[in-house]
């Protein structure tokens, strides 16, 4: 069966911590505690999908192919996006200690 990424996004939103600045289908979120484990492998594959655009916007600086900090930046949406991506790795939902970094299954 092929699979359709916008309906990974679909099933995880009600389950989702929502975003301040922006919730638009590529963009990280977070998902709250206890969610059925159909809905968390679902959100794995969305999150694996995000990292991509996530990183074309090369704010990351990168040392022993890990990302170790960001650049500034006065956008609002992006500045989200960096501390979500944070929160993630934290969250051992994305692997840092590789480049690109990867969702942890």
């Amino acid at each position: 069966m092929i699979e359709n990424p916008y309906n990974w996004y679909t099933e995880c939103i009600e389950y989702a911590v929502k975003n301040k600045r922006s919730m638009q289908y590529g963009m990280f979120f977070l998902l709250k505690d206890n969610v059925p484990e159909n809905i968390r492998n679902s959100y794995k594959k969305y999150l694996d999908l995000c990292i991509k655009p996530f990183l074309s916007n090369e704010l990351h600086i990168l040392e022993n192919n890990k990302i170790i900090g960001f650049l500034e930046t006065d956008n609002p949406i992006e500045l989200e996006q960096i501390e979500l991506f944070k929160q993630l790795v934290e969250k051992g939902y994305i692997n840092n200690d590789i480049f690109p970094p990867k969702i942890i299954r």
